[in-house]
């Protein structure tokens, strides 16, 4: 018979009151609800075990049901049999299930039960010992935070692959619930700092205690009592005047609002979302945020208000005002100018002026942008570029020969040409639509523009012209077009000019 210990209990009361009463069994299994067999089993009980009807109010429960044989030797031998707290921490370790330890428990002869017994016996265990103390935040007090168990994929546009993996921050209230929650690159210092950082500015205030996980970049050392938090995150907690108390490791309620407001994020923001393609975290965070205000403003059954709604009640008033300065999180790194006039980065190349190859420049990094210091003084600024082994190059950082190399491209030369004039621009269009590849087709144009360094834009523009009616597509033929050109001018030039006058004297006057 499956009823649990306080059914058993109540009823068995009721069934033995009625049979004294006379009543016969299947009006007693009408009354007590339930079937009229185990009305029999426990009248049958009753008097196997000599409990008389007049007994059953001067027992107790526990000897009551041990008199009736429902909390007797079976119940015993189980509970010596099973070793409920090594099962309970294998439970913990990751992939292992009831299943697997039953048939552990079975091949070695330790295993007195059947599976759903087994199973039932461990629940009963869980129920017996899992006593919870409900806790109690004051407004304004606590701020519980850890990372979504879910990631979401960024893409590279361009190869249509995968470059990484976004994690997603969420940390509430204590009081009010209020959730924040966004996306960063990784759970590295700056994003974990950083987004601590905006979740205050969101709030509009800090609150006095923050319980993070023992993340590695915010706990450098994990002790419950005294731990020790990484430079960084300590001066975090200094700029705001916060308290960091790490919450125990591996025991999840010591934060279970905020592990709570993390299932409520996955399915209320992430799981919306998992059709879309996201190029960028800037991107995602844009999704994120009419979905994550949605999740605020909706109405909570047991308090018949939104998380925002308490939040704007009390706890926004009970938060401690921010410093007049934002916190900033940077990270510095000693780097060599390579021969490329590059420096690396976290697996990513950033260029410097070229004049510093070889030496060595300070490397300031921030969540967002990267500063290279040289003596002291700024000499390149980039935005952060998280994809690794890709280049992030300034023309102004180039030499002249190199900027020029990467100034080829099409738009350019058909720039430059429009400068020259008409047929200058008709010829290099045409070039480059009659070329087997662009490559080709700059090529000839380099040489074109090379015969304008030489010769006049009009003398250009007339061989151009020329080039297009002979359909001649080359600088070879336009250097051959303006060279004739030239030369038959030079030939005017040179033939003797006879002038008549009377004071002149004509040649033959000297023979």
């Amino acid at each position: 018979m499956k009823q649990g210990v306080l059914m058993d209990w109540s009823r068995i009361r009721e069934i033995l009151r009625l049979w004294g009463l006379g009543q016969s069994q299947g009006a007693i299994a009408l009354s007590v609800g339930v079937a009229r067999s185990t009305v029999q089993d426990y009248q049958r009980r009753a008097l196997s075990a000599g409990v008389s009807v007049e007994r059953v109010n001067e027992l107790s429960e526990g000897e009551l049901l041990e008199k009736l044989g429902k909390l007797g030797g079976h119940r015993e031998r189980i509970a010596v049999a099973l070793d409920y707290a090594w099962v309970t921490d294998e439970l913990r370790k990751k992939g292992v299930t009831l299943d697997l330890l039953f048939r552990e428990l079975v091949r070695e002869g330790r295993m007195p039960v059947s599976y759903p017994t087994f199973c039932r016996r461990i629940k009963e265990h869980e129920k017996s010992t899992g006593v919870v103390l409900r806790q109690i935040y004051n407004p304004g007090e606590y701020w519980l935070i850890d990372y979504a168990g879910l990631t979401v994929p960024i893409w590279d546009s361009t190869l249509q692959k995968i470059i990484f993996y976004a994690q997603v921050f969420v940390g509430t209230l204590g009081a009010s619930g209020l959730i924040f929650s966004e996306a960063t690159a990784s759970q590295k210092i700056e994003h974990f700092l950083g987004s601590h950082v905006r979740a205050f500015e969101f709030y509009g205030g800090a609150p006095l205690i923050v319980v993070p996980d023992n993340l590695k970049a915010g706990v450098k050392k994990v002790n419950w009592y005294e731990p020790e938090l990484t430079r960084a995150y300590q001066e975090l907690s200094e700029h705001y005047g916060i308290v960091v108390l790490p919450a125990r490791v591996r025991k999840p309620r010591d934060k279970g609002k905020v592990e709570r407001a993390v299932l409520e994020v996955e399915r209320c923001v992430l799981a919306p979302l998992r059709n879309h393609k996201f190029t960028s975290v800037a991107a995602l965070n844009a999704a994120m945020r009419p979905l994550l205000q949605a999740l605020n403003e909706k109405q909570m059954r047991d308090y018949g208000a939104s998380r925002r709604e308490l939040f704007e009640r009390f706890e926004k008033s009970a938060l401690k005002s921010l410093p007049a300065h934002r916190f900033e999180v940077t990270t510095t790194k000693l780097c060599r100018v390579n021969i490329d006039y590059h420096i690396e980065f976290e697996k990513h190349w950033y260029s410097v002026p070229y004049r510093l190859v070889h030496q060595e420049v300070w490397v300031k990094a921030g969540e967002f942008t990267l500063t290279v210091y040289c003596e002291n003084q700024a000499v390149a600024t980039h935005l952060r570029n998280r994809i690794p082994y890709r280049y992030t190059t300034l023309s102004e950082h180039m030499p002249a020969h190199h900027q020029a190399i990467r100034s080829r491209s099409t738009v350019n030369f058909l720039a430059w040409a429009e400068t020259v004039g008409v047929s200058t621009k008709a010829l290099i269009e045409k070039i480059i639509s009659n070329a087997r590849h662009e490559e080709q087709a700059y090529r000839s144009i380099l040489g074109i523009q090379r015969l304008a360094k030489t010769y006049s834009p009009s003398a250009l523009e007339a061989a151009a012209l020329c080039a297009l009616k002979a359909g001649s597509l080359s600088s070879k033929s336009l250097r051959t077009i303006i060279a004739r050109h030239y030369a038959e001018r030079l030939k005017q030039v040179e033939q003797p000019l006879f002038l008549s006058h009377v004071n002149l004297r004509d040649p033959n006057s000297f023979n």
